[in-house]
């Protein structure tokens, strides 16, 4: 088998990506390399990276091609989506790698952790994802507050995540400095101490716009006295 051969086989078992180091330890040389993206058998992604040409046509292969590249773990909002969060703004792909290692892929960002551990990290269709817990951490450090609250109550509500396990965490990652960890746990403290059932999207949005009108806020799960408890 040709090593262009290999090469081939190589990307279509990964994404259909693959670096200049993988394809040199395949016996390709950068001459030979560029001499196939020119023939258009490959296609160049970024400074040392590859495609075969038709990958990029996923919806997600960007995602998955600094997912893989990068070594990163996919984050913020696009973890909030693959969970099935909302409202979520819409953003370019959101990936996180440890502190130290490369963090430039085009069209991606990439935050950088040092406190981002195994423990906290999802397997979900090949792809390494912040749980639910650890992702609504990370996106407290970039949401406003009343999106943060409506994100919060809306996966709480839909059971994505559950309230005492996103406070452990937060009480084990919390440190003096660390992006919103004063507004989540706020958010948190005041979901402690409600009665019954978190609000429902639905509900959120009732509630902040008899908020913006001036009027006070409802009495959730109002029980009419004259039923039975």
């Amino acid at each position: 088998m040709s090593t262009i051969a290999d090469v081939i086989e190589f990307a279509r078992r990964n994404e259909g990506v693959f670096t200049f180091q993988e394809a040199s330890a395949l016996g390709v040389s950068r001459k030979l390399l560029a001499s196939r993206v020119g023939d258009g058998i490959f296609v160049r992604i970024t400074r040392g990276v590859y495609a075969l040409p038709g990958s990029a046509t996923r919806a997600d292969f960007t995602m998955r091609a600094a997912h893989r590249v990068l070594n990163a773990v996919v984050s913020h909002e696009s973890a909030g989506r693959i969970h099935g969060m909302g409202p979520l703004p819409v953003t370019p792909p959101s990936l996180t790698v440890s502190h130290r290692s490369t963090h430039q892929f085009p069209g991606v960002v990439v935050h950088q952790s040092t406190d981002l551990l195994a423990t906290h990290i999802d397997v979900i269709e090949s792809l390494r994802v912040t749980n639910p817990s650890r992702t609504i951490i990370d996106l407290a450090q970039t949401m406003g507050p009343r999106r943060l609250e409506r994100v919060v109550d809306s996966s709480l509500a839909a059971g994505i995540v559950g309230l005492d396990a996103l406070g452990e965490l937060l009480a084990s990652l919390s440190r003096r400095g660390k992006p919103g960890v004063t507004t989540l746990r706020r958010i948190l403290e005041d979901r402690f101490d409600l009665p019954g059932r978190v609000p429902t999207e639905l509900e959120r949005r009732l509630i902040d716009l008899l908020l913006d009108a001036g009027l006070p806020p409802p009495h959730s799960e109002f029980k009419a006295p004259w039923l039975k408890p």
